[in-house]
């Protein structure tokens, strides 16, 4: 990462210091290069950089025109060829109410060509119809249609609006915007970016042979516009459906995941362990004693102790891990491809992380912890159960303590 500093220094000398930051594993560290160093208070009369720090200034002029091409790209790929869940999803959709409107449409088309005599660009059209049929039929029964289906379709796509250019001249460059945005919404984003870049070099290349330079510019012009438009839209719309999504899946105070993702990753592990067991346990936290720090302190105070617990607990549990809240002082943390005397272990090094921490000033705040390890032949509301009674049990036993849902491991739930 490339940072620029400046600095004042005696005699009206303004120094530019470039620091270079080296990432490494655990641990960042600072290079400094040579500054670069431009005398006198008045820019415009400073004299021209000694030869030697020529070579500097270069490095460092490439340096900020590199690091801004890369920002442009990140922002490019953001835009152009980001695909969010939602697009993916509902590719297919589109697809099929797209390709039968269009089938239907091209068949006047169709019939002028035969009429004309134009025999070529009717076959062709014919061909682009039998493979938008053909793709209506398949999102109708598939989730999504090929790859190789696609790129065949987005082929005659092109070569149906370059015939259609050769023979009919400029009028036929006014099908490039539909398919331009045919293929926005019914190809992947990647797809259809190289698509349409072809398809707009490609008509402005045939507009320009047949109309001259500004003909050739106005429609590239016009396609761009309207290809940055569609796709600004598109990104809007993504960002705004991420942002919808999380509000729906995340607890608004805390960050913490809802019950409602708890529930659907539930019945989700509990199916897949029958299928293929693999070892996982929840962690069912309570903060103890919460009720008199709302009392005594107020809701605010409660607040702070909440989205305090929750960031430790963020910071301190695995990629793997996800931890939801359950309602009012009640956390759950779902440690996948975790045993049970394992799952013992990180509850009480969160129990006892959480009671060395100072949430809130002057108050010493514990947590009681049950921990249950899922079972083949249960269900996730019987899972969550075993957990809440393990809990249950750790509050009855005098609290700030771990209990499991088997007797076995509970020698391990020592009272600190």
């Amino acid at each position: 990462m490339l940072l620029l500093r400046g600095e004042l220094e005696p005699g009206g000398i303004v120094c530019f210091n470039m620091l270079t930051l080296h990432a490494a594993p655990g641990s960042a560290t600072r290079r400094r290069a040579p500054s670069l160093r431009w005398l006198g208070q008045d820019m415009r009369h400073a004299p021209r950089a000694h030869p030697a720090h020529r070579p500097k200034v270069l490095h460092l002029a490439a340096c900020v025109v590199q690091n801004a091409s890369m920002n442009v790209l990140a922002a490019m790929r953001g835009v152009f060829l980001h695909d969010s869940s939602t697009l993916q999803s509902q590719r297919a959709r589109m697809l099929a109410q797209l390709s039968l409107p269009a089938a239907v449409l091209l068949v006047p088309y169709l019939i002028s060509n035969l009429l004309d005599q134009q025999y070529a660009l009717a076959a062709l059209v014919a061909v682009v119809m039998l493979c938008l049929g053909s793709a209506f039929l398949t999102s109708r029964r598939r989730r999504s249609a090929p790859v190789r289906f696609n790129l065949v379709l987005l082929l005659l796509l092109f070569l149906a609006v370059g015939g259609a250019m050769v023979i009919q001249g400029f009028q036929g460059a006014l099908w490039s915007y539909p398919v331009l945005l045919f293929c926005q919404f019914a190809f992947s984003r990647r797809m259809a970016f190289f698509g349409s870049v072809l398809l707009v070099a490609g008509t402005s290349l045939l507009a320009g042979q047949q109309g001259g330079l500004d003909m050739a510019w106005r429609v590239f012009a016009s396609l761009m516009l309207l290809w940055l438009v569609v796709n600004s839209m598109l990104q809007v719309q993504a960002d705004s459906h991420g942002e919808l999504l999380k509000q729906a899946s995340t607890d608004p105070l805390t960050g913490a995941l809802n019950r409602r993702q708890l529930e659907l990753a539930l019945a989700e592990l509990v199916q897949s362990a029958r299928r293929r067991p693999v070892p996982t346990s929840i962690l069912m936290i309570d903060i103890d004693k919460f009720k008199s720090i709302n009392d005594g302190l107020g809701h605010a105070a409660g607040d702070q102790v909440l989205i305090g617990l929750v960031n430790l607990l963020l910071k301190r549990k695995r990629a793997t891990d996800q931890l939801y809240r359950l309602g009012g002082e009640e956390f759950l943390l779902l440690a996948p491809d975790t045993v049970g005397q394992n799952a013992l272990i990180l509850a009480e090094q969160l129990r006892e992380l959480i009671q060395r921490s100072v949430l809130l000033e002057g108050v010493q705040v514990a947590v009681s912890i049950g921990v249950a390890e899922c079972r083949t032949d249960q269900s996730s509301a019987e899972w969550l159960e075993l957990a809440d009674q393990a809990l249950y049990r750790a509050k009855e036993s005098g609290r700030n303590r771990v209990e499991s849902s088997t007797f076995s491991d509970s020698a391990f739930s020592l009272r600190r």
